[in-house]
């Protein structure tokens, strides 16, 4: 840990092999780092505000789901997974349904009938 400084947060490893959703992650191998959303707040900070009477509130970025558009782009990636395989074909896979929607955009809307 950096005195006064960032945290840093490491991805734990997957077992992929694991038959049940509490499997995933062998928590006692696994070393637990920072969360992303606390990272940008200094050790030094941290400290201060754990010293107030009142907490202070913190912002966070807001970050949307479950609105339409995070369900369009799961759904995409859904079927970019089922259809290409790698990090690399899936991602090439999504860029080019994002062009073709540009270039070719669908007219079968309410707004037509």
């Amino acid at each position: 840990m950096n005195s006064g400084g960032l945290r840093f947060f490491k991805l734990p490893k997957l077992n992929f092999e694991a038959a049940d959703y509490i499997d995933l992650i062998d928590w006692s191998n696994c070393v637990v780092t920072e969360p992303p959303l606390t990272m940008h707040i200094k050790d030094k900070d941290l400290r201060e505000m754990c010293k107030e009477e009142h907490f202070p509130v913190l912002n966070f970025e807001e970050f949307l789901c479950h609105t339409q558009p995070v369900e369009r782009c799961v759904k995409l990636l859904s079927e970019a997974a089922m259809n290409v395989c790698g990090e690399i074909a899936r991602d090439g896979y999504i860029r080019a349904k994002f062009q073709a929607r540009k270039e070719l955009p669908a007219s079968d809307n309410k707004g037509l009938f």
